[in-house]
């Protein structure tokens, strides 16, 4: 796989993870209806994919012009994407603990499916710093 492939590969799967957790934690309703969960995905998936296109997307470049790009850097930029949609949703009030646990670690794991999927077209020689 090329690595431009396997990069927009990665930045279109990663969203997913963050809307199926998020459902998975979260009850919907007593009876579960497929087609309200399959919508509920697409909506979350497009929300999770805004704050990846606002806040990941730019430190993956820049994390990628200085060579650095890799698992703990992928994993510590989720972290903080997450922090973000926690504070972002939070309003006016201070984060609660569950937003900002459930946020990150969604984040997180974005971020390592985001890697694990890059790293298909990338390589881990392609990176400078790769110390995964």
């Amino acid at each position: 796989m090329r690595a431009a492939s396997a990069t927009v590969l990665a930045f279109s799967s990663a969203p997913a993870v963050p809307a199926l957790l998020g459902l998975m934690v979260t009850s919907t309703q007593a009876n579960f209806d497929f087609l309200t969960f399959l919508g509920l995905v697409l909506i979350t998936y497009y929300v999770s994919l805004l704050y990846m296109l606002c806040f990941a997307v730019p430190l993956y470049f820049v994390l990628r012009r200085f060579g650095y790009v890799n698992l703990w850097s992928s994993i510590a930029t989720g972290f903080c994407t997450g922090l973000v949609a926690a504070v972002v949703s939070s309003g006016e009030g201070p984060i609660k603990v569950y937003d900002f646990v459930l946020r990150s670690s969604m984040g997180v794991a974005a971020a390592i499916v985001f890697w694990l999927i890059w790293q298909l077209g990338n390589g881990a020689a392609s990176t400078r710093h790769d110390n995964s």
